[in-house]
């Protein structure tokens, strides 16, 4: 029977407190993004003796539900391999030596690969450019590859929003990779997925949080271990999968989203102004909560690049 490849993110938690030099905040942002990501993979060349396995490195909610996806393996006849998306490594097995580190494709964060404005050009970049890291493993380094040497196997990328945006073009690489649609599909609540890849997209709502429990940051994780365990005594099909999520968002509750008013970009720049004036110092995710305590909205990515702007010009 043939097996399957998981694909997942990995976590900002970490069971060990990284170097200084181990977390990219200490890696200019004013460098050129291969030049930032080059620089990057020189320091955890330096650091290579600290390492452990990833699966010990990370923890959280998030990776407590990627685990106990693999104590469900027993269960059935398909093995599932789990591969990591990290922002400091690139794609790895679950088993891959790591150092510990911060980095994180999530715009606002000190460890963050950009600041928002350029996300859709420079997370590719950059993830382009760590995969390009081969000493950390002899196997497969972008999810295109992983889906060439598995042509037998069910890939499922199940990824947040950012991570998605950040391996849009391995995505593009690997619908051309897949050897047929029932063996490829991308699970993301929130994501958006290049054009190229959209007939592999799965359904996946946030209201599916009622179905599957737990927190939203886990609901990736945890609607994979659904399909896993509800359908995996079969091969896994995009189609078998598409079906129970469809199933389950006809029956899951309806959540009903506060109403707030939608600001323009010059609307938004006026408010971060303004709540710039008495801290200087926020992040521009506590802003963004801030805006929308006051009833008003704004998408995380855009918030983050006007945020950006306006603190560029100060």
């Amino acid at each position: 029977m043939a097996e399957i490849n998981l694909v997942v993110s990995c976590s900002k938690r970490k069971t060990r407190v990284p170097r200084p030099s181990l977390r990219l905040r200490t890696v200019g942002r004013s460098l050129p993004i291969e030049q930032r990501a080059s620089t990057w993979i020189g320091s955890l060349e330096q650091h290579a003796s600290e390492r452990i396995p990833a699966c010990k490195l990370y923890c959280g909610e998030h990776w407590h539900t990627v685990l106990s996806i693999l104590n469900v393996s027993s269960k059935f006849r398909q093995e599932i391999r789990v591969w990591v998306c990290s922002a400091g490594y690139g794609l790895v097995p679950i088993d891959a030596l790591l150092s510990p580190y911060s980095a994180t494709f999530t715009p606002g964060d000190e460890d963050a690969v950009c600041d928002g404005a350029e996300v859709r050009v420079s997370l590719p970049a950059w993830w382009a450019s760590v995969a390009s890291y081969n000493r950390i493993h002899g196997g497969p380094r972008t999810i295109a590859d992983l889906a060439s040497r598995n042509p037998d196997d069910f890939l499922l990328v199940a990824l947040p929003h950012m991570y998605l945006t950040a391996v849009a073009d391995d995505l593009r690489a690997t619908v051309k990779a897949v050897q047929t649609t029932e063996r490829f599909a991308v699970l993301s609540v929130g994501g958006t997925a290049p054009s190229e890849v959209e007939p592999y997209v799965l359904p996946a709502e946030a209201r599916l949080q009622r179905v599957t429990g737990g927190t939203l940051s886990a609901l990736n994780a945890r609607l994979a271990r659904l399909l896993i365990t509800e359908l995996g005594r079969k091969p896994l099909t995009f189609a078998r999968c598409k079906k129970m999520l469809s199933d389950s968002l006809e029956f899951a509750p309806k959540v009903n989203a506060p109403a707030r008013q939608k600001l323009t970009d010059d609307e938004v720049k006026i408010a971060i102004l303004r709540f710039l004036k008495t801290d200087r110092e926020a992040s521009p995710t506590r802003l963004l909560r801030q805006l929308r305590d006051s009833g008003q909205a704004c998408e995380h990515t855009r918030f983050v690049s006007l945020f950006w702007q306006i603190r560029g010009r100060r």
